[in-house]
C-alpha cells in the first residue's frame, strides 16, 4: 500500500513538473502543445500551412486545403486529415475543460505530445503516414480512457458533495456536462476506427439480414453483430438516421449519455458510429439471451397464491431490480418514459434489465416533462401514468406508475392490456379493480400496488422507495392496502396536503434507509467504474504496446525484404554464370554426340549386311524345309484318306445295327401298347357294370321310398277321417 502511495505521488510530482517545464519552454500548456503540433501535422500531410485563430475560420481554410488534394493518395490522405481533425476538435474542447488539470490527463496529453512530435518528422510518403496514424491512434485512445476516468473522479465528487450540500447542483450538472461532452468527443474521435470492425452474425447475404434480426422498432431494428476486434457478439440498434428526423450529433449525445448509465440492471451501452455508409447510427450494447419480462408473464395463468413461493421470489427479484435501475436513472435527473414488459430483458444469470432507453430525457433538478400539446406524451399508452395521459408535466412518478401496471399485472396474472379498451390509466373503474384485484391475490405486493397506482403522483413512492420496499418485505408506508376513492368535487388542495403529510411521514421513516443504500450503491458503482477504468487502461496500454510491436515487426520486414532483394540479385548472378557453363558444356554434348552418330551409322550399315546374309540363310533353310514338310503332308493325307474310308465302312455296319434296333424296339411298344388297350377295355367294361348296379341300387330305394311315403299318406289320410267322422 505504501509502495502504492508512493508510486502514485511520483506520478503526480512527475506529471506536474512536466507541465510545467512546457508551459515554461513554450508559454502553452501540453493541450495547447499537442494542438499546435497536431496543426503542423495535419499541414504536412495536406501539403499547406493553416494557422487561422478562429475556429470557425480555420476549419473553412482546413476544407479548401482538403479539396486541393489530387494524386493517387487523395482518400489516404483526405482519412488522415479527418482523424486529425477529430483529434483536434478533443484537444480543443479539453482546453476549456476541468479535467485538462488531471495528472493522469496530462500524462496522455505527454505521451500524445511525443507521439506528434515524431509524426512531424516523418509524414513523407505513405507507409510513414500510416505508422504516424496508428501511432497517434494508439494515445489518443489512451487520452480518451484519461479523460474518462478524471470525468468520472469528478463525477464522483461531486455526488458526494451532493449528498451533503444541495448547493452545489450548479457545480454538479456543469460537471456532468464535462464528461457528457468528453465521451461525445471520445466516440466522435474512435468512430473511424470501429465502424467497419463489426458485422452481422450470422451473416445473411439478404437486405433484411433476417438471420441476426433480434427485433424492430420505431426508427430501426436491432441485430447481433460480431466485432472481428475482440470476437465477441453484441447486440447493436441500427437506428435509421433520416428516419429519425435529427442529426448525427444529436444521436452521439444520446448514445453518450446512455454510456454514463453503469447500472448492473440497466443494459450496458459500449459505443456508438455511424453505419453502411452513413445511413444508420449504430449503437452497441451487450447481448441479453434470457428472454423478455412480457414472454414471462404471458406463460403465467391465474393470480399468485401464498403456495407459489418460486413464483413469489420471481416477481420481488425482478420487480426489485427494475425499480433499483429507475432510481439510478432518477439519481441522475433520468426519466425511461417508455418503461413496458417487453422493455425489461434477463441475462443468463435471470438477473433483470431495463432496455430501450431511447425515450429517455434529462431534467434539471425538481423539474418536471411538459407534456403540453403531446410533444413528450410518448410511450406506450396502456402504461402512461394519468398525468402524462391527461397531457400535464410529469416526472419519475411516471415510471413509478408503469412499474406498478407491470407488477400488478405478475400477481393477478392479466397484464392491463387486457383490462381495458382504452388508455388504461385514464379507466379509473379498470384501475380500482386491477388494484382490488391484485390486494385479493397478494397483500404484500397489493399495499405496494395501490401506492404505486395512486392517481396522485405526490402519494406515489420514489423509485427508490419501491427497491427498499422489496428489499426489505415492507410496505412503503403504513397504512394497508385500502383504495381512496377520490370524489371529482374534492378541492385538489387540501387533496394535496393532506398526500404530502402522508409522504412526509413515510420520508421520515425510511430517510435513513435510502441514504443507507445510496451511499451503498454509490460506493459501489465507483468501485465498479474505477476498475473498469484500470482495465481499459491496462488494455489501452497493451495496444499501445501491442501497435509498437507492429510497427517494429514493420521495419523488420521492410529490412528483410531489402536483404531478400540483394540475396535474389546475387542469386540471379549466380544463375547466369551457371547458364554461360551450361551452354558451354552443351556445345561440348553436342560434338561428341555428333561423332557418336557417325560411329553408329556405320556400325549400322555393318549390321544390316551381316542381317541380310543371315536372312538370306534363313530364307534357304526355310524352302528346304517347307519342301519336307510338302511331302509328309501328302504321305499323311493318303494316310488320312485310308482312314476315312476304314470310317465308312464302319458306319455303315453300325446304321444297319440300329436299324434292326430300332424295329425290334417298334414291335416291343406295339406289343405293349396294344396290352395296355385290352386292360383299360376291360377296366371299362368293369366301371360300366359297377355303375348300371348301382343305378339299380338307387332305383330300387327309390320305389321303397314311393311305396312307404304313400303308405304313410294313406295311413294318414285314413286316420284324419275317421277323425273327422
Amino acid at each position: 500500500m505504501a509502495v502504492e502511495v508512493a508510486a502514485t505521488s511520483l506520478a503526480v510530482g512527475l506529471a506536474t513538473a512536466l507541465n510545467s517545464a512546457v508551459r515554461g519552454a513554450t508559454g502553452k500548456s501540453i493541450a495547447q502543445n499537442c494542438s499546435s503540433l497536431l496543426n503542423k501535422v495535419r499541414s504536412k500531410v495536406l501539403g499547406t500551412v493553416v494557422d487561422v485563430k478562429a475556429k470557425q475560420l480555420a476549419d473553412d481554410a482546413w476544407k479548401k486545403a482538403e479539396d486541393r488534394i489530387t494524386g493517387l493518395e487523395r482518400n489516404e490522405r483526405l482519412a488522415f486529415s479527418q482523424r486529425l481533425a477529430a483529434l483536434g476538435k478533443t484537444l480543443w474542447n479539453l482546453e476549456a475543460n476541468p479535467i485538462v488539470e488531471d495528472e493522469g490527463v496530462k500524462g496522455a496529453l505527454d505521451g500524445l505530445r511525443g507521439s506528434l512530435e515524431r509524426a512531424v518528422e516523418g509524414t513523407d510518403d505513405a507507409a510513414a503516414r500510416g505508422r504516424a496514424s496508428t501511432d497517434i491512434q494508439g494515445y489518443a485512445q489512451n487520452l480518451s480512457i484519461a479523460m474518462t476516468a478524471a470525468s468520472a473522479k469528478r463525477s464522483d465528487a461531486s455526488a458526494a458533495a451532493s449528498a451533503n450540500r444541495s448547493a452545489s447542483f450548479h457545480a454538479e450538472t456543469t460537471d456532468g456536462i464535462n464528461e457528457l461532452n468528453a465521451k461525445i468527443d471520445a466516440l466522435q474521435m474512435n468512430e473511424a476506427a470501429i465502424q467497419d470492425q463489426y458485422v452481422y452474425d450470422p451473416y445473411d447475404s439478404d437486405d433484411d439480414q433476417e438471420a441476426s434480426l433480434l427485433g424492430w422498432g420505431s426508427f430501426g431494428s436491432t441485430h447481433k453483430m460480431r466485432n472481428e476486434e475482440d470476437g465477441c457478439v453484441y447486440a447493436v440498434k441500427l437506428i435509421n438516421i433520416k428516419r429519425a428526423g435529427t442529426g448525427v450529433e444529436k444521436l452521439r449525445e444520446e448514445a453518450a449519455r446512455l454510456s454514463m448509465l453503469n447500472h448492473p440492471n440497466i443494459v450496458r451501452y459500449f459505443t456508438a458510429f455511424r453505419f453502411k455508409k452513413n445511413k444508420f447510427f449504430a449503437i452497441v450494447m451487450e447481448l441479453l439471451k434470457g428472454g423478455s419480462l412480457l414472454e414471462r408473464l404471458q406463460r403465467v395463468s391465474g393470480p399468485l397464491t401464498s403456495g407459489q413461493r418460486p413464483r413469489e421470489a420471481q416477481t420481488e427479484q425482478w420487480a426489485r431490480q427494475v425499480a433499483s435501475a429507475l432510481a439510478h436513472m432518477h439519481a441522475r435527473r433520468m426519466q425511461h418514459r417508455d418503461l413496458k414488459p417487453d422493455n425489461v430483458l434477463f441475462d443468463e444469470h435471470q438477473n433483470a434489465r431495463v432496455i430501450d432507453v431511447g425515450l429517455a430525457v434529462v431534467v434539471v433538478a425538481k423539474s418536471k416533462v411538459s407534456s403540453r400539446g403531446g410533444a413528450n406524451k410518448v410511450g406506450a399508452l396502456m402504461y402512461q401514468s394519468p398525468e402524462k395521459a391527461q397531457g400535464r408535466a410529469y416526472d419519475g412518478k411516471d415510471d413509478v406508475w408503469a412499474l406498478g401496471c407491470m407488477l400488478g399485472g405478475a400477481v393477478t396474472g392479466k397484464l392491463v392490456e387486457a383490462r381495458s379498451t382504452g388508455v388504461f390509466a385514464l379507466d379509473p373503474e379498470a384501475v380500482k379493480a386491477f388494484v382490488k384485484e391484485t390486494n385479493a391475490a397478494s397483500a404484500r405486493f397489493g399495499c405496494l400496488v395501490t401506492t404505486m397506482l395512486a392517481k396522485n403522483p405526490m402519494v406515489r413512492p420514489a423509485a427508490q422507495g419501491v427497491e427498499w420496499a422489496l428489499a426489505t418485505g415492507a410496505s412503503v408506508f403504513a397504512g394497508g392496502a385500502a383504495i381512496v376513492e377520490e370524489e371529482e368535487e374534492e378541492d385538489e388542495e387540501d387533496e394535496a396536503e393532506a398526500e404530502q403529510r402522508r409522504r412526509a411521514a413515510e420520508a421520515e421513516a425510511a430517510r435513513e434507509r435510502r441514504q443507507r443504500l445510496a451511499a451503498e450503491a454509490e460506493a459501489k458503482a465507483a468501485e465498479e467504474r474505477r476498475q473498469r477504468l484500470a482495465a481499459e487502461a491496462q488494455a489501452a496500454e497493451a495496444e499501445r504496446k501491442l501497435r509498437a510491436a507492429e510497427a517494429a515487426a514493420e521495419e523488420k520486414k521492410r529490412r528483410e525484404a531489402a536483404k531478400a532483394a540483394e540475396e535474389k540479385r546475387q542469386r540471379e548472378a549466380a544463375a547466369a554464370a551457371a547458364a554461360e557453363r551450361a551452354r558451354a558444356e552443351l556445345r561440348a554434348v553436342r560434338d561428341d554426340a555428333a561423332r557418336r552418330e557417325r560411329a553408329r551409322a556405320a556400325a549400322k550399315a555393318a549390321e544390316a549386311e551381316r542381317r541380310r546374309r543371315a536372312e538370306a540363310k534363313v530364307a534357304e533353310e526355310r524352302r528346304q524345309r517347307l519342301a519336307a514338310e510338302a511331302q509328309a503332308a501328302e504321305a499323311e493325307w493318303k494316310l488320312r484318306a485310308a482312314e476315312r474310308r476304314a470310317a465308312a465302312a464302319e458306319a455303315a455296319a453300325d446304321e444297319e445295327e440300329r436299324a434292326r434296333n430300332s424295329a425290334r424296339l417298334r414291335r416291343e411298344a406295339e406289343a405293349l401298347w396294344a396290352e395296355e388297350d385290352r386292360q383299360r377295355r376291360q377296366r371299362e367294361a368293369a366301371e360300366a357294370a359297377e355303375n348300371q348296379r348301382k343305378a339299380e341300387i338307387r332305383e330300387n330305394q327309390r320305389k321303397a321310398i314311393t311305396r312307404g311315403v304313400a303308405a304313410l299318406v294313406t295311413g294318414g289320410l285314413s286316420e284324419l277321417y275317421y277323425q273327422n267322422k
